[in-house]
């Protein structure tokens, strides 16, 4: 069973079995994608760098940087950023509320600009990313000379560059005008001209109430007016300086951030790597920073946590830092820890609802899903095609349910025909774009506004999780149609969601945000507020049909990726797409509305891509139903929502389909006034929704007074059957260069290595000798383990971290 040729995927694998030990991710699969491969039209522009190489990034939260010319803003947190030709300009602007409340929005308004040149004379590109952070680069356009490096990583407080050749550094202010400035170098007997001033800290403030932090590696000598910062010298490669805005907030509070962003300047991190690791009931997902310190020692560095991450990360095992920003989505909070370790619980919902179907629906549903399983000319794109197989699959699982077997296998045939038409026939089949590396729509490809974007890569989680919901049925009931089709589906479930950069085919988590904690839709279309996500309920089903697939042909690792990715959506699309008295955190203009229809980089708003009011923004955040749609239906909500929704259904013209959405959503708290509410609107049964649906749905609601699944809370301690994975998920790129820091900061180093990792050893004698045991000291020994994160940070807390 074991072997010392193993790899090292493989002996962690046979160990879990073992031993019952939780483990990491590992890739769906590495084989070339069944597809026939063509050429995108649009191809990588020079604001990506040559060192980069396919499969390339198509959905990150930074894409604007690199879409269309380049100069959109991109929301790192807390500070938004645009790379713009001749430098980076940053700002901390407020939050606004609308007049009529449907939005929220931070516009760059005033700001920093860190320049490097005139812009004929420079150029700028990304040269790598990893998953939690982007570095650009600033060259000199004639000796093609770096001028500096910026690492841009999520959630940190700080603009950052590296210098890389001798230059001359500019600070101007953006919208905005100095007003005044000190420094941490006190003034001689023999005072300079009172326009220059000299330091490592700088405290700058502005005529808009704002004050900022510059922070250096070395003494600089400033020249200042009201307009910008120059330095008198030329400063020497090497050189880093780090720009942080304090919140607006009060005195005692700005003194506070004032003193924690200082202690944290020199801890300089340039991205970060996430770590996940499954059982049969929970998933524990890290977070490790990379940062170095004075001499290029690791680090803790400072950077602010959502309010999703706020729930899960226990104080016991991460320091919270008196730091609070004001984001878009809510409190930020400033934690300084080198990893953050969270736990999630799957849930347990499978093919079927947890409540058995009422026997009073049973016999209407007998007759009902023989007449719903009729034949529909199916769509020729991606996105309503997907509605309509698993309108399909819903029939096919409740005639299953029912003994229907005539109706299951009528359901199974034509979702199999459906399926065929774009593998094999089609009016339009599903290629492989060999330039940035994904699954897509011919058709798409020929025209970006064609099938909802999916040639450009818009909206591909939404489109394939109903496809992988639809093929999981199908899988379920015929392995031999399964066998023939499985790379087909594993294909696509490699483009929404890979897990490893073992598989060189296709991006890692193409849609999916670890940082954010929900995944962006939005694809290679350049916008000015950022990425989007409008129907996180989509993206939702996406996961749980990847879920289902994976059960289905018995694909474990494709399944867990699908739970993981479940647990994550279901608790971001609560906090950001929900609003209820006792969870708001938007402003209460914006909240009293119960949520938001899309969320941005830089807005969120009550409002989808075809109408705006709470039915259109909620009810896209409903569809569709399915059993997992009682995991994020939550009653604490729907009771405060139902009314909203009800009250906006009176005073609007609203197609019947909107209705029937709000109608079964009420069945969750009010099953019978639920009832007596759809049977006066039609059931349409030509895309997504089936009137057996709609029964089946009511008919297994549980009891409106038995309690909501349980949230996630903070892990204290880490459990016992947690394994340090040996290659956390690799990053998109691996261009990315390793920053050489200033005076007192050396080349980035490698972590110590330590060795208690044999304390594992007796393990592999009890269970499989003393071969084995070696064989995973040999691989796993030198990782770094959880508890020693845990220590490295509380000694990096008791030290400055100041340049």
């Amino acid at each position: 069973f074991f072997s010392i040729n193993m790899s090292p995927t493989l002996w962690l694998l046979c160990l879990s079995l073992t031993l019952g030990l939780a483990v990491p991710l590992g890739p769906l699969s590495t084989e070339a994608p069944p597809f026939q491969t063509a050429k995108h039209p649009m191809s990588p522009s020079s604001l990506w760098s040559s060192q980069l190489k396919a499969p390339y990034a198509t959905n990150e939260w930074w894409e604007d940087a690199v879409l269309d010319h380049g100069g959109n803003p991109i929301t790192p947190e807390p500070l938004q950023v645009m790379l713009q030709a001749d430098g980076i300009q940053m700002g901390l602007n407020p939050k606004v509320v609308a007049p009529n409340t449907y939005y929220i929005f931070k516009v760059f308004r005033y700001g920093l600009k860190l320049s490097f040149g005139d812009p004929e004379a420079v150029s700028h590109s990304v040269v790598g990313y990893d998953a939690m952070s982007v570095t650009a680069q600033y060259t000199n356009s004639k000796s093609k000379a770096p001028i500096a490096t910026l690492p841009i990583v999520r959630g940190s407080p700080y603009v950052t560059a590296i210098y890389k050749d001798t230059a001359t550094v500019t600070v101007n202010f953006v919208g905005c005008a100095l007003l005044g400035i000190q420094s941490n170098v006190k003034k001689s007997k023999k005072a300079p001209p009172s326009n220059l001033i000299k330091g490592t800290l700088f405290t700058v403030h502005l005529n808009t109430t704002q004050a900022w932090l510059i922070h250096t590696s070395e003494e600089v000598t400033f020249k200042w007016d009201s307009r910008q910062l120059v330095s008198t010298t030329a400063v020497k490669p090497g050189f880093i300086i780090r720009l942080s805005a304090l919140p607006f907030t009060t005195p005692s509070h700005a003194q506070t951030a004032h003193q924690v962003l200082t202690k944290y300047a020199g801890c300089v991190p340039h991205g970060g790597t996430v770590d996940v690791d499954t059982d049969e009931t929970h998933v524990i997902s890290k977070i490790l920073w990379k940062a170095t310190g004075p001499a290029g020692k690791p680090c803790a560095p400072l950077i602010v946590a959502m309010p999703h991450m706020q729930n899960v990360l226990s104080k016991k095992l991460h320091i919270f830092t008196g730091v609070e920003y004001d984001g878009l989505l809510g409190p930020l909070i400033g934690i300084a820890s080198s990893s953050w370790v969270w736990r999630m619980q799957f849930t347990n919902i499978s093919w079927t609802a947890p409540e058995p179907l009422s026997a009073s629906f049973k016999a209407t549903l007998k007759e009902q899903v023989p007449k719903d399983v009729k034949k529909v000319g199916f769509a020729p794109e991606p996105y309503a095609f997907g509605k309509q197989v698993c309108r399909y699959a819903r029939l096919s699982l409740l005639a299953e349910e029912l003994g229907l077997d005539e109706a299951m296998a009528k359901a199974d045939a034509s979702i199999k025909d459906g399926f065929s038409g774009w593998f094999e026939d089609g009016m339009d089949t599903v290629v492989y774009d060999g330039t940035w590396f994904g699954a897509v729509p011919a058709n798409g490809l020929t025209d970006a506004g064609a099938d909802f974007g999916a040639g450009w890569y818009n909206d591909h989680h939404f489109h394939y999780g109903y496809w992988l919901y639809a093929a999981a049925v199908v899988a379920k009931h015929d392995p031999e149609w399964a066998k023939k089709y499985e790379p087909h589906f594993t294909a696509l479930a490699r483009d929404i969601a890979n897990p490893s950069g073992e598989d060189s085919h296709f991006p890692v988590y193409r849609y999916f945000d670890w940082y954010a904690g929900h995944s962006w839709a939005s694809g290679l279309m350049g916008f000015v507020n950022g990425r989007n996500q409008e129907s996180t309920s989509e993206a939702i089903n996406a996961w749980y049909g990847m879920q289902l697939y994976g059960e289905a042909v018995g694909n474990n690792n494709l399944k867990q990726t699908g739970r993981v990715l479940l647990a994550h959506e279901l608790e971001a699309a609560r906090v950001y797409w929900r609003a209820t008295d006792s969870q708001m955190i938007y402003p209460y203009g914006f909240a009293r509305h119960k949520g938001a229809g899309m969320v941005w980089g830089d807005k969120v708003e009550q409002g989808t891509w075809f109408g705006a009011g709470p039915v259109y923004a909620l009810a896209i955040n409903i569809m569709p139903y399915t059993p997992i749609t009682e995991a994020y239906l939550r009653k604490d909500w729907l009771r405060e929502t139902i009314p909203v929704l009800k009250q906006a259904l009176t005073e609007g013209n609203y197609l019947d389909d909107w209705r029937v959405i709000v109608y079964m959503a009420q069945a969750v708290i009010d099953p019978e006034a639920a009832w007596t509410a759809l049977q006066s609107v039609t059931v349409r049964s030509d895309e997504g929704m089936t009137l057996s649906n709609v029964l089946w749905w009511v008919g297994t609601r549980p009891s409106p007074d038995s309690p909501d699944l349980p949230l996630p809370e903070p892990m204290h301690s880490l459990p016992a059957n947690h394994v340090q994975s040996p290659n956390p998920s690799a990053p998109s790129s691996t261009a990315q260069e390793a920053p050489v820091g200033g005076k007192g900061l050396g080349k980035q180093e490698e972590p110590k290595k330590h060795k208690k990792g044999r304390g594992w050893l007796w393990f592999g004698l009890l269970a499989l000798g003393i071969g084995l045991a070696a064989g995973y000291y040999q691989y796993f020994g030198g990782s770094l383990r959880f508890e020693e994160h845990v220590q490295l940070v509380a000694s990096n807390e008791k030290e400055t971290s100041q340049f």
